[in-house]
């Protein structure tokens, strides 16, 4: 592959709590949120500034770097289809991004990634290159590129059914559950999702350690944990569930391990620090990532970790958007509830 004079833009794929690389290249798309309601090309004038609207000017024909970071180019790609909407995109880990353009991805031969000198094509979600155009373009073609085949189609997917306190309260007193309890979960997910709203409307940038306090620790109570098996800032680890009551004179292995992050972090787990909590913590069964209404829960099996449920308190669905095979909030929920 080899630019020419195309119109260049620059996507990038998160930051260090998220990373779409993979979706994109899978996918053979470039996304980018969060998005405006509905489809953009038949309403182009609603809310100009949003990056949906912006997507609409990359044409067919165009070349966009797939950027990490600031000098990082994962992947080049020719536009073969112009802006698109989809559904299934709704929730990417955790993030609307509706909007997108099909490619063909083009890789390095031998795998590595295409480093920048230094940030030579903007930081922003995406722009057009323009100042450093030619030096790009220079450092590009010198590259041996070879395409990467499509694995995944957006279309194959199937949207998940919305899931709402009936379905919930049914479905925990199938596995068991008490009336009592069940209602007081749905109960609970309902005063959650009523102090969120507020905190997006008047506190966005609330703390971490708050989140934590008023939102993940009750609903864990509702989940039938008890003050004392669930232990706060144990070891580094923001929250730490044990099967038993926890005894500081004793040995203790927490069975799950969570981490809270705010509402503009992701849900990404490094997995280095993965691998590090299946060494140190053999019986922890169960690793969750959340900010107060994501839950993105990996499950042991063996000495790996695999992605077994995400939910989305504000959004509550059967499955993941895009890996339907990822379990939504009934299973999830009662996966990391005590009942189970």
């Amino acid at each position: 592959m080899l630019i020419d004079n195309q119109t260049m833009w620059q996507i990038g794929t998160g930051d260090n709590t998220r990373d779409y690389t993979d979706i994109c290249l899978d996918y053979s798309i470039a996304i980018v949120g969060p998005g405006i309601p509905g489809n953009a090309k038949e309403n182009p004038d609603w809310e100009k500034n949003h990056w949906g609207t912006y997507l609409l000017e990359i044409k067919i024909g165009d070349i966009v770097l797939l950027r990490r970071g600031q000098t990082v180019i994962k992947a080049v790609g020719i536009v073969i289809q112009d802006y698109q909407y989809s559904e299934s995109l709704s929730d990417v880990h955790g993030w609307d991004l509706n909007h997108y353009v099909t490619l063909k991805w083009y890789i390095k031969k031998d795998g590595s990634d295409i480093i920048l000198p230094y940030s030579m094509i903007g930081y922003s979600t995406m722009s057009r290159v323009d100042k450093n155009y030619n030096k790009v373009k220079e450092i590009i073609n010198k590259e041996e590129l070879i395409e990467l085949k499509q694995k995944r189609k957006i279309s194959d997917l199937k949207i998940p059914d919305k899931v709402d306190n009936t379905i919930i309260k049914k479905f925990l007193i199938n596995q068991g559950i008490r009336i009592f309890d069940a209602e007081n979960i749905v109960n609970t997910i309902n005063r959650i999702i009523v102090l969120i709203n507020w905190y997006k409307e008047y506190d966005p940038s609330v703390l971490e350690y708050e989140l934590r306090t008023f939102v993940v620790v009750p609903f864990l109570f509702s989940l039938g944990w008890s003050e004392q098996k669930i232990k706060l800032e144990y070891n580094k680890i923001d929250i730490a569930i044990f099967s038993n009551i926890y005894n500081s004179k004793k040995s203790n292995q927490p069975k799950i391990i969570i981490e809270t992050k705010t509402f503009d972090d992701g849900l990404y787990f490094a997995q280095n620090q993965i691998e590090q909590y299946a060494k140190n913590y053999p019986k922890c069964n169960l690793i969750v990532t959340t900010n107060g209404y994501r839950y993105n829960i990996l499950k042991r099996e063996g000495s790996i970790f695999f992605r077994y449920a995400y939910f989305n308190l504000l959004d509550m669905r059967t499955f993941d958007y895009l890996e339907n095979n990822i379990f939504g909030i009934l299973e999830g929920m009662f996966e990391i509830s005590n009942y189970k």
